[in-house]
């Protein structure tokens, strides 16, 4: 017997359970990014250097090996005594012009030919010095390191792939590759990879290794060349790199404080150059299953910007074509402790100097000798990549909503994640593209200028340079929301199938058919498509009050009077409560303390329409409490700790 198992993709999943919509849908309109001057820049640069370096005399035999997929433009040390010669011919050359107009013409929308040839001969060569002496740029060939570095198109080849090396034969080196983002979780210390029925264990960072004179040297003297120090704060995701320790001692958007498991952290991180085990044959991978370090998460950088109102709707977006997304992986808080020295491999007579050995592994405690070069040091690796990053928040905050992503429980950033993950598979069926083409970066907390603290979600391209999707939704955001919340959906489309009754009536939050994928898992605790909508329309309109004013006519809301009664009874049954009634709202009572059942997105600070009749109930000496659906459905003993810890 023969089992397969696949991972299964959500595009496909999709089509399948709808399978008249692949060969008798209507095709997609396919949109071209003609107003993007970024990639207009980088398919200039392309040809201008393609020519320069022709000039100069560069040819394929002067490329990297292996060959650099991208461009024949010579090595990153090969590249300084050529640079006057390529500075002159873009300075010079009456190519240039020729090839801005073979690119727009007479110009493109905003796009103007004069400012591309101006960019091409004053600009262009100053980006090329940039991206060469770019620590985190680690190709050896100048056109891999303009891609990594968004200068050139990056056409979606996998140049960011790092190496672990797990053996040594006959002069040559036994290695795993896996593009950057994968690698800093699977060939993390700790991490263990299965190959040839044989499970490896990662120990640590090398530069790539090479033989020289029958020794084995690595290509630089630190595995963790590029190196910065990152702020975040847990609960409001304030993220920001320093190229040295900032000393900060609480948020700067929030003002947490430091300390404590949801503490604001400054911390050291690093992108390292390549991976390696203690070069042993591994175990045996019938005994052992492998073992991933996990702890890696995708943030944006935080961006001060200013975002613009989006005409028709209640929500203000801003892009960054050059924003910073980084992948990190920081062990869950705990970091990586290890040092830099010589380490020993075989019979411990040979050594290689400059690897990064995790503490776990270095002897006594592990098996590899090793000999330090300096102090220990805590550090979490990290994925960076400049691509598209788009931002989303309400425009307006209504009386009585709230919308802060730091309050009810977790409920309301719940809201946002769910609408979030709405928004891209929405897109994905409007662009005709795989949802995984866009990347959740995060929900941020930040303050509008009345003061009021909101929520921000950071939507951006996955891939390296950005491919316009992040835009597009951006250009398209009052059609592509109005297309979501709009009563009576095509059944056939992403939010038509979230309303059909055949999803609402078995899915009381999220699943597999709505929101659930495999790369998601980490939030499927919080992923809620009845929520996600209530905020969507929120963004769509400042007059939506989500139930509020007693309309409960919307398919985000229409049960929710019966679902918080359902739940209220479920309570009182499990913790001996006493069902009772608050004008039109489900509560109970617990001892002498009256608990009134809310939605998720009720402000019970200040209380407006239905909560405030309520309210009004409950005599002015009686002690008056609030629980929320989201809370209660998923987190009973929670709830009840918490009634009882603000008596």
């Amino acid at each position: 017997t023969v089992i397969a198992l696949c991972r299964g993709r959500s595009h496909d999943e999709f089509y399948y359970q709808h399978p008249a919509r692949i060969t008798g849908d209507k095709p997609p309109v396919p949109f071209v990014s003609m107003d993007r001057k970024e990639i207009v820049e980088r398919l200039l640069t392309k040809e201008c250097l393609r020519r320069a370096c022709r000039a100069a005399g560069i040819r394929w035999w002067d490329s990297p090996l292996p060959p650099d997929s991208h461009g024949e433009f010579g090595t990153v040390t090969g590249f300084p005594p050529l640079r006057a010669s390529i500075n002159n011919w873009l300075a010079t050359s009456p190519d240039v012009p020729n090839i801005v107009a073979g690119l727009v013409g007479k110009g493109v929308g905003t796009i103007k030919p004069e400012d591309l040839v101006s960019f091409a001969r004053k600009e262009l060569l100053t980006k090329v010095d940039s991206a060469i002496v770019n620590t985190e740029l680690t190709g050896d060939g100048v056109a891999e390191r303009l891609a990594e570095g968004a200068i050139l198109p990056m056409f979606g080849m996998p140049s960011r792939v790092r190496v672990l090396y797990h053996g040594i034969r006959s002069k040559g080196f036994l290695t795993i590759d896996r593009d950057l983002e994968i690698a800093i979780t699977e060939f993390a210390p700790g991490s263990q990879k299965t190959k040839d029925k044989r499970v490896y264990t990662s120990v640590g960072f090398t530069a790539p290794l090479r033989f020289v004179h029958n020794k084995i040297t690595a290509s630089s003297s630190d595995p963790l060349s590029w190196r910065r120090w990152m702020a975040k704060c847990p609960l409001c995701y304030y993220t920001k790199t320093f190229s040295a320790d900032p000393q900060l001692q609480a948020c700067p958007e929030c003002g947490t404080g430091t300390g404590g498991d949801l503490g604001f952290r400054t911390f050291p991180i690093t992108v390292p150059l390549g991976f390696r085990t203690d070069f042993t044959w591994g175990e045996d991978a019938k005994d052992e299953a492998e073992n991933l370090v996990t702890g890696a998460g995708s943030v944006a950088e935080s961006d001060p910007s200013p975002t613009t109102p989006q005409t028709g709707t209640n929500s203000s977006t801003a892009l960054s074509a050059a924003g910073r997304v980084l992948r990190v992986n920081d062990q869950r808080g705990k970091l990586f402790l290890g040092a830099i020295g010589a380490a020993s491999f075989g019979s411990g007579s040979s050594s290689i100097q400059d690897q990064w050995i995790d503490a776990r592994f270095q002897a006594p405690t592990g098996d590899i000798p090793f000999k330090p070069n300096g102090a220990m040091e805590n550090i979490a690796i990290v994925a960076p990549k400049t691509t598209d990053v788009l931002r989303i928040r309400p425009s307006v905050t209504i009386p009585g909503i709230t919308l802060d992503p730091g309050t009810q429980g977790s409920a309301v950033k719940a809201a946002y994640y769910s609408a979030a993950f709405i928004i891209r598979s929405a897109a994905a069926q409007l662009l005709d593209i795989d949802p995984e083409e866009l990347d959740i970066s995060n929900v941020r907390r930040i303050q509008n200028p009345d003061g009021v603290f909101v929520g921000e979600i950071v939507i951006n391209d996955h891939l390296a340079n950005g491919a316009g999707f992040a835009a597009q939704v951006q250009k398209q955001w009052s059609a592509l929301l109005g297309s979501i919340i709009y009563q009576n959906p095509d059944p056939d489309t992403f939010a038509g199938s979230l309303i059909a009754d055949a999803h609402a009536n078995s899915c009381d939050s999220s699943c597999y058919d709505c929101l659930r994928q495999y790369r998601n898992m980490n939030y499927h605790g919080l992923l809620d498509w009845r929520l996600g909508l209530s905020l969507l329309r929120i963004l769509s309109s400042s007059l939506f009050k989500s139930g509020l004013d007693g309309a409960f006519n919307t398919p985000d809301l229409q049960t929710w009077p019966d679902f918080a009664s359902a739940l209220r009874d479920g309570f009182c049954s499990t913790f001996s409560c006493t069902p009772v009634q608050f004008g039109s709202l489900a509560g109970f009572s617990v001892g002498k303390r009256r608990v009134i059942v809310v939605h998720p997105l009720w402000d019970v600070m200040q209380p407006h329409g239905l909560v405030a009749e309520a309210a009004s109930t409950v005599s002015a000496d009686t002690k008056l409490q609030y629980v929320n659906t989201f809370n209660l459905q998923r987190r009973m003993s929670w709830t009840y700790q918490r009634l009882a810890e603000q008596e």
